[in-house]
């Protein structure tokens, strides 16, 4: 298999020098792999060659297939010469007519493009640079609101003002995010908890957002009454949300709680950040909405009250 390396220190050296030759690596890879782990092969080499002064990460690599407009090596590193001598930046803008092959990072290899003879274009970034090679396929990439890379990205958050390139840089920023968006985390309770096989049965701590501990202090011991926890694990309040309580909340702080609590008892993590639910309170309760250390008991009432004004039968007491 034939690698071609383009990354933005060759293409620097390649604008002082058009006979700078291109970085090519024979190497032996199994195309049965899928493309997330081609990709996470691809950049161990790339590491191992030492051309960085740190790692490169599998997420800032992308796979082409070689432009059709140039048949030999040659002709394309002319071509890369002289589109590097017109740009007035080191930070190349390629016009490049190849084919992504990694948009779909399930797929297999010798899927995305069987013809290729087991030749690929690698095309590497560095944090925070633009991707070197432009064209239809790729317009729609965009930076990234956590790691400002520029790659395809996911809605972040129902606001629509948030875009990230992954799930992890979705959860980095998430407490960013949710202090300035009064949608954030508004689908949380709609997702499933998939059960850990050894949960931690509610051991896990609660991080501060700011001092919240009064707040994590009451939701750990409404978290250990058991016929509480039950109820709320076997999703038995859903019938119970009154939707025609003027006073009530329609459930939605039941329901982020019911969201925490699974996490709490089914996952296995030593500690929970719980975002949803601050931001669900501080809407019915005033006195979420500061960092100011404030009295457990006031706000375990106050909490006791939106759950209980939800339900259509019996109340908890506390």
């Amino acid at each position: 298999m034939t690698l071609i390396f383009i990354y933005s220190s060759y293409l620097k050296s390649l604008e002082g020098n058009k006979n700078e030759i291109l970085r090519i690596r024979k190497l032996q890879i199994p195309l049965e792999l899928s493309v997330k782990a081609f990709k996470t092969q691809i950049a161990k080499i790339f590491n191992k060659l030492g051309i960085f002064k740190y790692n490169i990460e599998s997420g800032y690599l992308r796979l082409w297939s070689p432009d059709p407009r140039f048949e030999k090596l040659d002709d394309f590193r002319e071509y890369l010469h002289e589109a590097c001598t017109k740009s007035k930046t080191f930070d190349y803008q390629i016009e490049f007519n190849g084919s992504l092959l990694d948009r779909d990072p399930s797929s297999y290899v010798e899927e995305v493009n069987p013809e290729l003879k087991n030749a690929f274009i690698v095309e590497i970034n560095q944090p925070g640079k633009l991707w070197t090679f432009v064209n239809d396929a790729v317009k729609n990439c965009k930076k990234c609101d956590y790691c400002k890379k520029i790659d395809f990205l996911e809605p972040g958050c129902q606001c629509g003002q948030v875009a990230y390139c992954s799930e992890g840089c979705k959860y980095s920023d998430k407490g960013a995010h949710s202090a300035k968006c009064d949608k954030a985390y508004d689908s949380d309770e709609t997702k499933d908890v998939v059960p850990s096989a050894t949960p931690i049965d509610g051991l896990a701590g609660l991080e501060n957002l700011g001092n919240t501990c009064y707040m994590n202090c009451s939701i750990q011991c409404l978290s250990n009454i058991k016929e509480m926890t039950d109820y709320f694990l076997s999703q038995k309040y859903l019938p119970e949300i009154n939707e025609k309580n003027p006073l009530g909340t329609k459930g939605k702080i039941a329901k982020k709680y019911a969201y925490l609590v699974k996490r709490l008892w089914l996952e296995n993590k030593r500690d929970l950040a719980p975002y949803s639910l601050k931001i669900a309170v501080s809407k019915f309760q005033t006195m979420v909405l500061d960092y100011i250390l404030k009295d457990y008991s006031k706000f375990l009432n106050s909490f006791m009250d939106n759950i209980n004004m939800m339900r259509k039968n019996f109340y908890f007491s506390c």
